[in-house]
């Protein structure tokens, strides 16, 4: 490969596969370092053919132009890197606190088809223990659900329940709060976010009457009434 215009072509190539696996990393629900450990294939790729069309245009006698050139790709490809992941992580920390917020959403949903069917009670256990309810009795089956999207208490392989297994606190991310009704306050918490695992100075609550709300700052968990 005798020709600097295939090389560089090539490094164009690999530093755009770079950054749109590392973009689809971030962009995971959680980060997929599958996608981290190509996009630095691609990278390392990316300069190998960077370093071979300068040193072929070097060998050419072109001199500045080959220093040009391999600047320009460096320099370009670590500028697209630190434009894109702050932006991209902060896409990505928005949709998982979306998602944590459908999560509570259809707990709250599950809760109240368990009401219809209880006499208007809503579990009466707490915790993993009345979501179980949920999961055992049908009306939430689907352990994801579960599941806040940026835990950081369990490995990839144990995030959630498999189908059909009893939820136990190793694969819940929200407390919740057992013995309420349909004639409770719609001002009181039923479930939320553990502070511990989830999201960092932010989190959401689930209330009685089904509606979910996030709030941000240390202190969030001082919007739940009691």
């Amino acid at each position: 490969m005798n020709s600097p215009i295939i090389s560089w072509a090539l490094c164009a190539f690999f530093s755009i596969l770079s950054v749109t696996h590392l973009s689809a990393a971030l962009l995971h629900r959680r980060v997929d370092y599958g996608f981290i450990y190509l996009s630095v294939i691609f990278a390392l790729a990316a300069l190998l053919f960077g370093v071979l069309a300068g040193r072929i245009t070097w060998s050419r006698k072109k001199h500045k132009g080959a220093a040009a050139g391999l600047v320009t790709v460096i320099v370009g490809f670590v500028f697209l890197i630190t434009i894109l992941c702050p932006k991209l992580n902060s896409e990505r920390v928005g949709a998982r606190k979306i998602t944590c917020i459908n999560n509570l959403k259809q707990i709250g949903l599950a809760i109240r088809m368990y009401s219809q069917e209880n006499k208007g009670q809503y579990p009466d256990k707490n915790n993993a223990e009345g979501l179980e309810m949920l999961r055992a009795g049908g009306y939430l089956e689907n352990p994801q659900m579960y599941t806040c999207p940026t835990t950081n208490r369990i490995t990839h392989a144990d995030r959630y329940a498999r189908d059909g297994e009893m939820l136990t606190e190793k694969y819940v991310d929200y407390f919740y709060i057992g013995g309420y009704n349909e004639s409770t306050s719609p001002d009181i918490a039923i479930a939320y976010d553990k502070p511990t695992n989830n999201h960092h100075g932010y989190g959401n609550i689930l209330f009685a009457d089904g509606h979910v709300q996030g709030f941000e700052g240390s202190n969030w968990m001082d919007n739940r009434k009691k």
